[in-house]
């Protein structure tokens, strides 16, 4: 079994800006827009020129309201708002976290 080296901090770093970009985009549109399933398998890295796309918009919502009040994502990146059926976009920053902490490890 092959092991598979830890990127570099200046990788990661950059990495993260680029999800952050992704998000605050989202999140500031006149109807924002939650993603609700953030995750490495939804982030997509080009190896060529470094850039990261945010992908699998199908359980995103846009936030109308104050709040959105659906039980959506994947678990283990799960805001612990979002089993209250009451969460806004900080849901998808506390699958940010989640996501980092995958990536580092």
């Amino acid at each position: 079994m092959s092991k598979i080296p830890k990127p570099k901090l200046k990788i990661v770093k950059h990495w993260c800006r680029e999800i952050l970009n992704g998000l605050n985009y989202l999140h500031t549109l006149d109807n924002p827009i939650i993603h609700r399933d953030i995750k490495c398998e939804n982030i997509f890295i080009n190896s060529f020129t470094n850039e990261i796309r945010i992908g699998d918009l199908g359980l995103a919502c846009t936030l109308n309201a104050s709040h959105a009040h659906s039980f959506i994502g994947t678990q283990e990146f799960m805001a612990p708002e979002i089993y209250e059926k009451d969460y806004s976009t900080k849901a998808d920053i506390y699958s940010f976290g989640m996501t980092l902490l995958e990536i580092v490890t």
